[in-house]
């Protein structure tokens, strides 16, 4: 009786210090910004500033005309009444010209860019 009267609070202490050790230790936890981690790796950035590269001319082309668009608009604007007939109709068909041109880039562009950006994003996600 008495073995079992000393064993008994001996395995009440173990088990209190044991919850105490378990309860103390913190739990470690990482966040990781997934998309962040992707943005910034080598072959990412490497990626963009190839496609920068390839389609930079592209995307002058549709600054500049967008430049012409509004150079168009202005004159309009700001001569209206003092240009003939004639020379209001070709700069309002020139802006036309412009604008589809303008359009069409931009239209051709989108998925071009897009496909560039998906394949490159693979390319990086298989190594």
């Amino acid at each position: 009786m008495n073995l079992r009267m000393g064993l008994g609070p001996l395995m009440v202490c173990s088990a209190v210090l044991g919850v105490a050790q378990i309860a103390s230790a913190q739990p470690k936890i990482a966040v990781i910004n997934l998309q962040r981690a992707v943005l910034e790796s080598a072959e990412i950035k490497k990626a963009d500033a190839d496609m920068q590269a390839r389609y930079k001319p592209r995307s002058a082309a549709i600054e500049q005309l967008q430049k012409d668009i509004a150079g168009i608009a202005q004159q309009l604007q700001t001569n209206a009444g003092k240009f003939t007939a004639q020379a209001e109709a070709e700069l309002t068909a020139q802006g036309r010209r412009s604008s589809a041109t303008c359009s069409a880039c931009r239209k051709t562009s989108r998925p071009m860019w897009s496909a560039s950006a998906t394949t490159s994003c693979r390319r990086a996600g298989r190594r």
